[in-house]
């Protein structure tokens, strides 16, 4: 019998556990005091990469504008987490490197998500684990928000849901390959951050940023 309040106070009380736990967590470690929930995030994105990275690629990775992003690297770099560097052979693009304390932070990080999901080995089952994640990547993809292809990260592949552009652009991507249930990769960025180079049914395309924001994709569900 479907039981709306009793699942709801399940679901928000497991919910705000976890966010609970993993601040406690860093809070005992005496790492990140200084650093709020989105700042942690920022440096856990640029940690998943093991050299200094673009600007405009980690504020893709986070989903956020690049505005957004220098207004927080202002406040992370201030307390010591990472540094901005520049390409020696062009000034203009401007990276981003964790420092020791960086590292140190994300490596925490990362012990805890693992530590985590070992903690939920421990209590279920393996059937009762295979269960849950099967349940979770069942949610996830039909809770899924569509996406456009340039906020895909490099290296990341995804279906064409749509295309939301009409007329000569349309067109022009139709013919390029790019229909509706066509798998695309994200190979390039260029470092200002256009244009992107793509595959596409085995051919590499190059496409600007503008009309990559006219194709709507959906990404496989994480394991």
């Amino acid at each position: 019998m479907y039981q709306h309040d009793k699942y709801n106070r399940i679901l928000f009380s497991f919910i705000n556990r976890l966010q609970e736990t993993e601040e406690q967590a860093f809070q005992n470690e005496k790492l990140s005091r200084d650093l709020t929930y989105t700042e942690v995030h920022v440096v856990y994105e640029l940690g998943k990469y093991n050299a200094p990275q673009a600007m405009n690629v980690i504020a893709q990775d986070l989903g956020i504008t690049q505005s957004s992003l220098t207004s927080l690297v202002d406040k992370i770099e201030k307390k010591g987490y990472l540094q901005r560097i520049r390409e020696p052979n062009d000034r203009r693009l401007v990276c981003l490197e964790l420092t020791k304390k960086g590292y140190r932070l994300n490596q925490f990080h990362t012990d805890y998500h693992k530590n985590l999901v070992q903690k939920i080995h421990e209590i279920l089952t393996e059937t009762e684990m295979d269960s849950l994640f099967a349940n979770l990547q069942k949610l996830n993809e039909a809770m899924a928000i569509p996406i456009t292809l340039d906020q895909l990260k490099i290296g990341e592949s995804a279906t064409v849901r749509e295309l939301t552009t009409n007329g000569s652009l349309k067109t022009r991507l139709m013919e390029m390959g790019i229909i509706r249930g066509t798998t695309l990769k994200l190979l390039k960025i260029a470092p200002l951050g256009d244009p992107l180079e793509i595959q596409v049914r085995g051919a590499l395309l190059s496409i600007r940023k503008h009309e990559a924001s006219q194709i709507q994709v959906l990404t496989p569900a994480e394991c």
